[in-house]
């Protein structure tokens, strides 16, 4: 038994409590295994109802629970609890990524296939490149590389797009891209979004000739 205040993270390390957190679906993430900043452990749940029934299971090992006790309390008292809809692991590496925006125009860092989700690390921006080119219903963002477009050989063809709700966002990647095509036929192109707001997003427009791969 052990009293509910003096709970640290070795409590979940026992067996019979480790167990309890596989049965329920909690996953443990060392902060060196999240792929952003934290000193903090973390715990993933699939939903409010598996962290409730873990934590009831739980209870038979603790004491002196507070009177004013919400489900969480427990698993709190060592990780930040985290659910699987705001977050997932790198289908390469395995590292906690957080998959929704943290505020209006917060851009993600990491990268979505078709079957695969991906944190920096494990993918190139060549990679990124492929999967975003010549494809006017995608778009890479500045997050997403680690070297700027420049220095792949891109060249920028219209920025300060907007495509939005306000009067005169109006700007439409397909009618853009077919311009594009229209003046530089023997190259590749791509969008990039420059940034987002609750009703809109600014974007520009890049090219590079075809055999100007780097």
């Amino acid at each position: 038994m052990i009293n509910f205040d003096d709970i640290t993270f070795e409590f979940f390390e026992l067996p019979n409590i480790a167990n309890i957190l596989e049965r329920y679906n909690l996953t443990v993430y060392h902060p060196d295994s999240c792929d952003f900043n934290t000193d903090q452990y973390q715990i993933v749940a699939d939903s409010w109802d598996d962290v409730e029934k873990a934590e009831k299971a739980m209870m038979s090992y603790i004491t002196d629970l507070p009177n004013t006790y919400r489900h969480g309390d427990i698993l709190e008292q060592a990780f930040k609890l985290c659910f699987s809809d705001e977050y997932n692991s790198c289908s390469g590496c395995g590292k906690l990524i957080k998959t929704t925006p943290s505020y209006y125009g917060d851009l993600p860092n990491y990268l979505y296939t078709d079957c695969e989700l991906l944190c920096s690390d494990c993918y190139s921006d060549n990679d990124l490149i492929e999967l975003k080119l010549n494809n006017a219903d995608t778009a890479l963002n500045p997050r997403q590389l680690k070297n700027s477009l420049e220095s792949h050989g891109f060249i920028l063809y219209r920025d300060n797009l907007e495509s939005g709700y306000h009067p005169g966002q109006t700007d439409n990647p397909q009618t853009i891209s077919k311009q594009l095509e229209s003046e530089h036929p023997s190259a590749d192109w791509l969008f990039c979004i420059d940034g987002a707001g609750q009703f809109d997003i600014r974007f520009s427009a890049w090219y590079r000739e075809s055999n100007n791969d780097d």
